[in-house]
């Protein structure tokens, strides 16, 4: 079963809207013991990172999700629940769960008319490495759409598969063994956003 956390903040129904049209079976859940046998783990975006890295932990998801991490259930955080995965975030100035090496940071333009914050819209994304998220998507469509006004600062360059150019290079994703990250929202990507969720769907248990 997959399980997508309901953190109180995330934009979870454009996540399930997604899932019913790939016939992917379900849940939402706030309760760490469902984690225990979930066989996919979505932890969905939109929200500020303070108000859910609280809400994780006040229902020990927090722990549930590291604890799912180490048995090698595959977990995919989409925006805000990519930056969860990070070790602290300057948008609430708290500590999150730390899976990934590396801060989320506020952007800050150096030109502001031309590049606005938040950066909503589509935008290219460009291939770094090899990803089971991208199998049999070619880089001409390599068009995600995006919605932040905070962005990853990647301790480790080893584990980020894709950039997006704003004003700068950011993260647009990562994979790091069993757990993955997208900046952008495949959920609201069209085609090019179904396809990299069957991919994610199709990662098997990490044993």
């Amino acid at each position: 079963m997959i399980n997508i956390i309901d953190h109180g903040t995330g934009n979870i129904t454009s996540v399930s809207n997604l899932l019913e049209r790939i016939n992917a079976q379900h849940i939402f859940t706030s309760d760490p013991e469902s984690l225990d046998d979930a066989s996919h783990i979505i932890i969905p975006g939109v929200g500020h990172f303070a108000s859910a890295i609280k809400n994780l932990k006040e229902q020990e998801l927090d722990k549930a999700i590291i604890i799912a991490a180490k048995r090698g259930v595959p977990i995919l955080g989409i925006c805000l629940g990519m930056q969860i995965l990070y070790e602290y975030s300057e948008e609430g100035m708290l500590e999150g769960l730390g899976l990934l090496k590396g801060r989320v940071v506020k952007k800050v333009p150096s030109n502001v008319e031309r590049f606005k914050v938040p950066n909503v819209g589509w935008l290219g994304v460009k291939w770094k490495k090899s990803s089971c998220l991208f199998q049999n998507i070619n880089d001409q469509n390599l068009i995600f759409y995006f919605t932040n006004s905070y962005a990853v600062k990647n301790d480790d360059q080893n584990f980020v598969t894709s950039t997006y150019n704003f004003d700068n290079e950011y993260v647009a994703s990562f994979e790091k063994e069993n757990i993955y990250g997208t900046q952008f929202h495949p959920e609201k990507s069209g085609d090019v956003g179904h396809k990299l969720m069957i991919n994610f769907l199709n990662v098997e248990l990490l044993n």
